[in-house]
């Protein structure tokens, strides 16, 4: 995707989480998350790569289990994947990639892996089991 800026939340991108948070409560009303049609797929997919769905959830049921207290807003280009991926029901995301050391590639973890992320606000370290998709 090309042309998008990054900066602060903004109202357009407040809409489509709006948007985004109408659809997740009709969804989840419907069914638990596990079970909306497109998640178990999805999870179904990642189970065929050998990733655990319990311990590893992917982005769009990450994001629907939140969206019952409101989805978050971080800036703008993060806003509109975060909106994209509950209205159409996909795992979407973007990269900072000037955090990358090397190029971006799609590996199988060898168990001495490390994995930057958050959780409850504050950054974690997460190691990958062997054999997992990272």
């Amino acid at each position: 995707m090309s042309g998008l800026t990054l900066g602060e939340s903004d109202d357009a991108g407040d809409a489509l989480l709006h948007e985004a948070e109408t659809t997740a409560r009709h969804l989840l009303a419907a069914a638990p998350v596990e079970e909306v049609p497109h998640v178990a797929a999805w999870r179904d997919a990642n189970r065929g790569f050998g990733a655990k769905p319990q311990r590893t959830r992917n982005s769009l049921e990450a994001l629907l289990r939140r969206a019952g207290d409101g989805l978050p807003r971080v800036n703008r280009l993060t806003d509109l994947y975060n909106a994209i991926s509950v209205l159409h029901q996909v795992p979407l995301g973007g990269e900072d990639l000037d955090r990358y050391v090397g190029a971006p590639r799609l590996i199988r973890a060898t168990g001495d892996d490390t994995f930057d992320t958050s959780a409850g606000g504050a950054d974690v370290t997460e190691h990958p089991d062997s054999g997992e998709v990272v």
